[in-house]
């Protein structure tokens, strides 16, 4: 059901290997933020997308076009971690080169790049709110 689900499409890009068990970064000893920021991530979707830490809430409206690039694209997920030109490309270096190698790691979820992937997704998120004057 999850696969055929519309309401986020970035969650169907996640593996699950029994949708009746928890995912497996729920399992590990992860801080409590990773595994918040992990959350928001698979719930983000095509309507908003919201990440909170630290008592601040990043929102974004991903049915706006990107205020920050020129490129006319929708500021969704995927837009924020692959492809704005603008702050992005400079914090994805070292961490994930490709939407391939990223959807990577998120199916093959560990305690290392479960942190990894948080802050990386944290760091946009912080950007972005600094460059809009959030």
């Amino acid at each position: 059901m999850a696969q055929s689900s519309f309401y986020t499409n970035f969650y169907t890009s996640f593996e699950h290997n029994n949708l009746l068990s928890p995912a497996n970064y729920l399992k590990f000893n992860l801080p409590l933020f990773v595994t918040r920021i992990l959350s928001q991530l698979r719930l983000s979707n095509s309507i908003f997308l919201k990440f909170s830490f630290k008592g601040h809430t990043y929102s974004i409206d991903p049915n706006e076009l990107c205020s920050l690039c020129n490129t006319y694209e929708l500021e969704n997920i995927r837009h924020l971690l692959f492809s704005c030109p603008i702050m992005y490309k400079n914090l994805r270096q070292g961490i994930f080169l490709s939407e391939e190698q990223f959807l990577a790691a998120l199916n093959n979820l560990d305690p290392s790049n479960s942190k990894l992937i948080a802050y990386a997704i944290l760091n946009i998120l912080k950007v972005r709110a600094f460059l809009r004057n959030d």
